[in-house]
This record gives structure tokens, sequence and C-alpha cells, in this order.
């Protein structure tokens, strides 16, 4: 309507609309059509053709219909049939071609003068009458007159001179048409001005006929089982241009049968016709079929038939039930399941196992639909969730991600529940399941539990974390196994669930926090367990310590030895301190997480047989190996239906029900049967640790740890562990003589199947070098510039090589000028402070951005930009009266950062904040000084109260090395509660300070009976006035003196 197209909405179906297009060049719906795959909008007007974008309204091109009858009756109107333009002026429907415009045929039609309306569907042109009562369809196809290759015209364009004629040859072509009349009309298009356009109508009358065709004509059914029957299919189709019509089928031997005895079908269509073989006895047999039918030129058609009958093989099974009692850990193969062959052809078996399960999760059929109905029936969540139809990311509610076999079993149905899905989780893509969804947000409990594995997701807040974990614990109460990734328990960052799943019966880790987003840590040790199977790389940005709890189990640790995983004996959950968002990991994150699924999830492996396919012969018997293994099971009733399928046609699948009775127990494991200590000194020892484990399904007690031979020694004489919990016991070996030494470690426990573990032990015992040195200490005194070198003298006064390494220690004194207040110190102001002074001991670890590299030992702070130090909080330049750094604020601590350790040798420090400034309440400041693990190495008290002119600066001396960070405490805190803002200038700093002793060898071997000099180098190059000491540390394979140290001490004059 108004020259526009609107949609009528039809959910809700309240009579609303919504415009789609405007400006249109017609005002009446009947001359706008729609194309039949929905892109394209056509608005016919005149015989101008605009083509829109149906969903975005854009204008994308115009054809004009040529030619075009605009005189018509109808005409205005227009239908599309995918591959046409119609347009129906008085009897004729005019065929278009839909890109170009130009005519393509034409068809006769009964006159009914003004046509209402049309439209295509479906194969067939609809028109009305005017009245507009009545509907009349034509048929529009391959065969119809719109194709117009029946009829041709040669030569289509020419000339004919005055008061002459010209002969035109007409062409008619009834290849692959149907039978029937056909009208069509030459049109003469000429420059005669009274009868420009002569229409010559045309009519050809095909006799249509049917053609039989047959695919096979021989149908070999092979060699088949007396009783038994195969199916061969024979397609019967019609290729001619009338209806087929199969008047009879007949077949002369009764062990072969047809699923018809006629039939008919339309060109093109066909039949697909059903032969069975099914033999009554033994030997070859044959048959026909006959075929009767209209078709002309083929009316009969044979099909041969064969096969040959066998007589089938008979199959027995002995024992009809399998059943085994077992602790957990143990297997018994001995029992033994025979088939028997009675019958008169070989056996051919397949074996399939099939085990109960209580729980067959398929997940929901249609999550997305779901999803969004949760949150749309939640209308207090609708403005959280893009189920809801916000969309966020580029996602909408939840998804299916895998649909690989739901009803494959040896994958599980897996739930992911996440915030969006593609926030950053591409592993998702990699998860290998039966089935594979995703839900946004909360998924409620009724959710959850269609599921086999539920995955906790990374990076956004929970809508209600208490609810969804207590949802996520009585899951797992019901059968379902849970997968926690690192930020679902981080307590700091506004993702952690709440509820029992992160309690100490259910989470195997902590709740709490780790220093976020800088500490980037990879995996280095990886405990045996099917979870780590082929992990190799993997790491992660660590926002959790990982710290355990509960009966939790460690699957391994990062670098700095968090543990970057573990799982819950008890219950079936695993926690990975992986913060799983993508550019937060790498490595094999997709790989530990199927690890995890299958380890929880797949525990179908305690029944199997051996082989489980072959053949038997004629009266013959196949034994096969029945095995039953509770190794991981806990204690409990298990069941399954072993599958015997085969070739015999009366008993072609035999269930035979298996079941095992699992007591649960203990099941001790070490890793390994010999320990070898190899070749150590006497009395010098060696620790190697056995790791005892508990594989069973009950507490371990390990109520004996002995070893036979005093050599050899342990730390534990019992212990406890749980189901799936480790130890390392650790065994020293300590000679006290030299020659081999053997032993045994045997370790008594409660394990029904393996109650005594005996572990062997070899070691060999060497007399050890005897280290001497000489001189026991060394001194030195220098003047300033000076060098001089001394002589070290190493000595084996022992039996063996002497190897040693050397390192120089130099002396860290920490240093404190602090002083404290006087009792009757008036405090010159009273600020509201809330900072800390003195009683911080650690400092933030932040750098400002900008250069902190140093190429000189003055840092005069001229340049902003090449500083050589960071700064932090109040701590800022200033370029009035040169260069400098000041306390911006009274009452916050301010800092200065070396990208490396430093050694500080001194700095200035005026009272005032920059030149010609005068105020505040001058007094005193604390100063700090912090290594690179936050511990003080150095502090001071400086009085400001005589350096407020700015020509007077106090000289700072520190003179400490490994300083990575200052703290300068804010004159208005505790203790002083002064108001000032004093700077920073001339900071004196040498990072090769320590270079003053060295050697000329760190390293050697000396032999029995042997002594080795060293030079030692003193050296007073570039050093003040003062005493500085340092220890020469002798590291070496003596047993009894493994660190030798030698004092060194440098007087230097200045």
């Amino acid at each position: 309507t108004s020259s526009a197209l609107y949609r009528l909405n039809t959910d809700p179906f309240d009579g609303s609309i919504e415009l789609i297009h405007s400006n249109l060049s017609q005002n009446n719906q009947s001359n706008l059509i729609i194309s039949p795959d929905g892109q394209f909008l056509y608005d016919q007007n005149f015989g101008n053709v605009n083509i829109y974008d149906f969903n975005t309204g854009s204008y994308i091109n115009s054809i004009q219909l040529n030619p075009y009858f605009c005189n018509a009756p109808g005409a205005y109107q227009i239908a599309h049939t995918g591959d046409y333009l119609l347009v129906v002026a008085g009897s004729n429907v005019y065929a278009y071609d839909s890109l170009s415009g130009e005519l393509i045929g034409e068809s006769f039609i009964e006159i009914f003068g003004y046509e209402y309306s049309m439209s295509y569907t479906n194969g067939l042109f609809f028109i009305t009458e005017p009245a507009g009562e009545t509907w009349y369809a034509y048929a529009v196809d391959q065969g119809s007159s719109l194709n117009s290759d029946w009829l041709s015209v040669a030569p289509d364009i020419g000339s004919v001179p005055e008061q002459s004629n010209s002969n035109l040859s007409v062409y008619f072509d009834a290849s692959d048409m149907y039978g029937g009349e056909y009208n069509a009309n030459i049109h003469i298009i000429n420059n005669d001005p009274v009868n420009s356009n002569i229409e010559i109508p045309v009519t050809l009358f095909v006799n249509g006929a049917p053609d039989i065709s047959v695919d096979p004509i021989n149908l070999d059914f092979g060699e088949l089982f007396v009783d038994g029957s195969s199916m061969i299919e024979a397609i019967i189709s019609n290729q001619g241009t009338d209806n087929l019509i199969v008047s009879s089928l007949a077949i002369d031997n009764d062990d072969f049968s047809i699923d018809a005895s006629s039939f008919e079908l339309v060109p093109e269509e066909e039949y697909v016709l059903e032969v069975m073989f099914s033999p009554t006895s033994e030997g070859d047999q044959t048959g026909l079929i006959t075929i009767l039918s209209n078709d002309p030129t083929d009316s009969e058609i044979i099909l041969s038939l064969s096969g040959t009958g066998l007589l089938p093989p008979d199959i027995d099974v002995n024992p009809t039930s399998l059943t085994a009692s077992l602790y957990t850990g143990e297997v018994d193969s001995s029992q033994v399941l025979t088939l028997f062959n009675l019958g008169s052809s070989e056996l051919e078996y397949d074996i399939e196992i099939s085990f109960e399960s209580e729980n067959f999760r398929t997940g929901y059929e249609n999550i997305f639909e779901y999803n969004n109905q949760f949150y749309r029936q939640n209308s207090d969540l609708i403005n959280v969730s893009s189920a809801a139809g916000n969309e966020r990311y580029n996602f909408t509610g939840g998804s299916r991600i895998i649909n690989n076999d739901r009803n494959n079993r040896d994958l599980p149905s897996v739930l992911i529940m996440h915030g969006y899905s593609d926030y950053g989780i591409p592993w998702v893509n990699d998860i290998e399941g039966s089935v594979v969804d995703t839900w946004e947000l909360d998924a409620p409990i009724d959710v959850m539990v269609e599921y086999d594995i539920v995955i906790v997701g990374s990076n956004f807040s929970w809508l209600d974390p208490m609810q969804v974990g207590n949802d996520l614990a009585e899951y797992v109460d019901n059968g379902g196994s849970v997968i926690l990734l690192g930020a679902s328990y981080h307590c700091c960052g506004g993702w952690a669930l709440g509820g029992q799943i992160i309690e100490e019966g259910y989470n195997p880790f902590a709740y709490d926090a780790y220093s976020c987003c800088n500490d980037q840590q990879f995996i280095s040790e990886l405990i045996d367990h099917p979870i780590n199977n082929g992990v190799s790389n993997l790491s992660t940005t660590l926002w959790s310590y990982g710290q355990m709890q509960g009966n939790g189990v460690s699957l391994g640790t990062f670098g700095n030895g968090y543990h970057y995983g573990a799982f819950n004996p008890e219950k079936p959950i695993v926690s990975l301190n992986i913060f799983a968002t993508e550019g937060y990991y790498d490595g094999d994150l997709s790989l530990l997480i199927n690890n995890s699924i299958d380890w929880m999830v797949n525990t179908n492996d305690w029944l199997s047989i051996s082989p489980d396919a072959g053949t038997v012969n004629v009266d013959d018997t196949e034994n096969l190996v029945v095995t039953f293994n509770a190794s991981g099971l806990n204690g409990g009733e298990y069941n399954a239906d072993v599958i015997i399928m085969s070739n015999d046609p009366d008993e072609s699948e035999l269930r035979i029900p298996a079941t095992l009775f699992v007591t649960g127990a203990p099941n001790l494991s070490i890793n390994s049967e010999f320990i070898d200590f190899g070749d150590l000194f006497v009395n010098g020892s060696l620790t190697l640790p056995l790791m005892i484990s508990n594989n069973g399904t009950d507490d371990l007690s390990i109520s004996s740890i002995v070893s036979n031979n005093e050599e050899f020694s342990i730390d534990v004489s019992s212990l406890d562990l749980v189901p799936e919990q480790e130890y390392a016991l650790d065994i020293t070996f300590a000679p006290s003589f030299a020659g081999d030494q053997t032993g045994t470690i045997t370790l008594l426990s409660n394990d029904p199947s393996n109650p005594e573990v005996v572990v062997s032990l070899a070691g060999t015992g060497l007399l050890p070098p005897e280290i001497f040195v000489e001189p026991e200490s060394l001194t030195s005194t220098l003047y300033t510039g000076d060098s001089e070198t001394q002589e070290l003298v190493v000595c084996n006064e022992g039996s063996s090589d002497l190897n040693y390494n050397i390192e120089i220690e130099y002396e860290d004194v920490r240093q404190t000028g602090l002083i404290s207040p006087a009792e009757d110190y008036i405090h010159p102001i009273n600020p509201l402070s809330t900072h800390t002074g003195r009683t911080v001991d650690t400092i933030p670890n932040r750098i400002v951005s900008q250069d902190v590299s140093r190429d000189r030992d003055i840092l005069d702070f001229e340049d902003p930009n090449n500083l050589g130090v960071g700064l932090s909080e109040g701590m800022i330049w200033n370029n009035q009266g040169g260069g400098h750094l000041f306390c911006e604020f009274w009452d916050t601590d301010d800092f200065i950062y070396f990208e490396e350790p430093t050694y500080v040798t001194s700095f200035e420090m005026n009272a005032m904040p920059w030149q010609d400034y005068n105020g505040g309440t001058i007094g005193y400041q604390d100063i700090y000084a912090y290594d690179s693990d936050g511990i003080e190495v150095w502090s001071t008290t400086v009085d400001l109260t005589g350096y407020t002119q700015w020509t007077d600066w106090l000289l700072v001396e520190v003179g400490v090395r490994d300083i990575v960070s200052m703290k300068f405490v804010a004159p208005g805190n505790e203790p002083w509660l002064n108001g000032f803002w004093p700077s920073i200038d001339n900071m004196i700093v040498n990072e090769n300070v320590n270079d003053w002793l060295s050697l000329s060898s760190y390293e050697g071997s000396v032999p029995a009976g042997d002594c080795e000099g060293m030079d030692v180098i003193f050296n007073a190059t570039g050093m003040y006035g003062g005493e500085y000491n340092a220890d020469i540390q002798i590291y070496n394979n003596d047993p009894l003196n493994e660190v030798l140290t030698v004092p060194a001490t440098l007087f230097v004059n200045g």
C-alpha cells in the first residue's frame, strides 16, 4: 500500500506490520513478486522491472521486457518461475529471461479478458478470471510450450525487396516432448507502418510414447544359506514422454519373489523393484521375471535370476552366562567361552560387548531453542543474556559445536558452560564428544543432567554463582562429571563459582588468588596419569596458586612449583589451573581436556573377549579367552552382554550375560623394582625417591617398610594412602666403607593381590677425596686504583680425584640508619593519613612506560625520556631549577625503580619541590631500599631542616648493591607527620661494584695426593675508602667438607 511493502508479523500474530521497502513504482501488490529463492523483489511498471535485494531493500538493477505488449489486458501483472518472468497479454502467456528481459517464448491459453491476479509455485502457473472467483492452473515444465526449442524459423532476420517475397523455413522438433497439443505464435516484426507485427499461429500435435528401462537385467544372488534371504534392487524407469503401464510382473521360481505385480509410471519416474532370494533347499537355483508393459517398442522384458542354496552353519555357545568376583585391581583370564559349529558350512562370527549404563545422556536435542526459551521465561535475566536476543560478541544463546554420533557411547556428551561462544575459547571445536553443546552463562540443573560432562569455562561473571555451584555439586552427586578451569575458583576476579562445588569435598583446589596477568608459567613436572598422556607443552597466565585441599591429587606442577592440575579421587571432578581464554594459554590444552573427559567417563574396559572375530570350521569349536579386569573399579556389581553376531541364519545374534562383582580394595603400585645408586664416596650420601601409589579403590595401609641393610635407609616405616594418592619414599644410600653394597626394601600392606612388595637396591662405596686449602684466609690493603695478586692453593689429601668449582659471595650487609622521634617530639601537623610508613616491608612491582636503560653512572635526571629509573605513585619529574625528581604528595609513599639490581652509591636531596618554592613544614623523612625479592637491604632517616635553599643539597650515602627499588615514605606519614615535598637529584650508581676480587681459575680437578695453585686478584679501581669483605666458596666432592670457605678482605685507602 502507498507504494510501500510491509511484512505482516505472525509471531506473535497480533496484526502488527513491519516496513520492508518504500518508494516502489506501483501501488498494487499484484505487480510485485519475490523470486522463488527469496533473494530478490521485482517491481513491474509498464514493462520496466526494478530489482531489489529483498533482505536489505537496496536497489540492484532494472530490466526492460522486450518486446512488451503494454496495450494488452493483464500486462501489468507478473509472475516468476525461477528462470522466467511470466506476463499475460490477452490469450497468451509470454516468458521473459529473468536476467535480461529478452522474450524466450509464449504459450496460448483460453481468453479470459482482464486477469486480476497471477502467481507461480511448484511448477504451476495460476491465473484468475475477471471476477476473481475461480483460479486456473497451467503446468510449466520442460514439456510445455515455454520451451521454444520445438519451433524455430530460419532465417529469423532479413530483408525483402519491394514487390518481392522471401520464403522462411519453419522447423518442428518433437524431441523429448510429451504427447499432446503445443501452440505458439510466430511474430514477424517489420517496418510496415500499417502492420508492423504480423502474428502467425502455429500448432504441433505430438504423439507421446512410454519407454521402459530396467537395470540390471541379470541378478545373481551368489551363495546363500537355506532359510536365509537376500534382496537385490532392480530399477524400472519410464524414459519416454507418455505414461508407462506395467501390466504384469511374473516369476517362475518360488525361491525368488518380488514386491509388485503391476504399476504405472509417469515420464521420468522410476520404481525400485525388490527381488528376494530365499532358498528352501541346497543347490543352484535359476528363474525368470517377465515384465509386460505398453512400451510400443519393448513390450516384454525378461530378467534372469540365479543363486545357490547352502546348508547353513549352526552356532552353539557354552557357557550361557559369565560371572567373576574380584578385588579392585585384580585381573582374571581363566574363563573360556566356547563356540560350536554344528552346521554344514563355515561359521563366521564377530563379537561386541554392550556395557550396562545407568545413565544414557545424549544432551538436549535442540540446545539453541532451549537456551533462548530459558532466558525468555526468566525475564529478569533478559538484559544479561544474548540468548534473549541481545547479541554479544556475535553470539546468541546456546549452540551445537559438534554432533558426531549421539548413540556412540565410546564418546560422551559434553556441555560447555561459558560466557560467549567466540569469546576466546577456540578449544571448544577440538573437544571429542558424541555431542558437544554450549550454554551461555548459568545452565540450570535440568540441562546439566542431560550430559555426561560439564566443562566450566573462564573469563565471565555468573548470574548466581552460589546457585550454579550448588547445582554442579548436585549434578556430580547424580553421576555427572565436571572439569573446572582456572578462573572458576579464582577468588578475586569476579568469575569464581560459589556454593558446594568449590568446597573441600568437591574441588581438589582451594579457593584462592594469585597476582594476575603478568606471570606466564610452563609445566615442568607431570605425574604418570592417563590425564597427562601425550601432554608435553602447556603454559598459562597463572591466576591461581593451585593450592591443594582435601584429598585432591596433583597432576603435576609449573616451573614455580604451583600445581597445574588436580583431581578428586572420590568424585569425578578434574580442576585445571589453566586460564583457558585465547592469549592466556598455549600448548596441549585440548589434549589435556580430552584426556580428562576420557579418564572420567570411559571406564567400560572391565570385560574383553579374545579373539573378538573369526571363523569356525564345520564340526569344530573355538575357545575364546574371557578377561575380567577390576583395575580402577570401585566396589559393586557390573553387568554387560557379550553379543555374538554370526552368519547362522537362525541365530544371527546371541547374547551372553556377564557379571563382575568387585570388592573395593587398595592396590599398591611402585615405579621401579630396582634402584641403583651407582658410585658414592664413603661417608657421603645420596637420596633417591621410590614412588608409591594407591591405584585401588580403598585406603592402602602399608604397615611395614623395612630395609635389610643399614647402608640403605628410608624416611618412614609405615604409610597410609587414599585411592589415587602417591608418596615419594626417600631411600638414602650412605656407604660407611668401600666396596659393592646390595639390599632390599620390603613393603607389607593390605593389598589383597600383592601384600608384599620387594625393591632391590645396589650401590658402591668409594674412598673419598679430602680437601685442604692454603692459606685459610686472604687480606689485602690497597689505595684506590691499585691491584694485587696473591696465591691460593687447593690440595687433595684423599684417595679419589677432587673436583671443585668456585663462586665468590660478597658480603651483603643490611644497613639501617633509621631514627625514631624523641619523646618530646612535637608533630608539626596532624594529617588524616592511612599510609603505613615504616610498617611496610614490600613494595608495588610497577615500572612506568619510559626508557629506564642507563648509559652513565651519574643520573642527573635532566632528560625526562631517559631518566634511567622508573617512577610510581607521587614520584614525578620536574625541570624548574634543573631536571630532578620530587615527592608530589606529602601523604603518599613514593617509589623509584631500577630495571636490574643496581649498586647505589649516593644521591642528593633538598626539602623544596623545585627552585623558588618556599613552604611546608620541614623535617624528617624515612627512606628504604629493597632487593628483587622485596627484602629491605638499606634504610635511613634524613633531616632536611637545613636544606631549604635550592643551592644547598644533602648528600645521602648508600653504598649498597642489588637495589631494585627505593621507597620514600611520605613526610606526612608515621612516624614524623611533617608536611613538605622533598626533591632527589644526582644519583650515583655503579653496577659493577663487586668485581674487586677475581680468580685465575674457577674450576678444576686435583688428583689424589696432589695440589693446584691459582691467582687471587684484588682490584681497588674506582672503589671508595673502606673495608670490603667476600667469601671464596669452594664447592667440591669431599663428602665431609662439600663447601670450604676462604674469607677475603680488602682494605681500601681512598
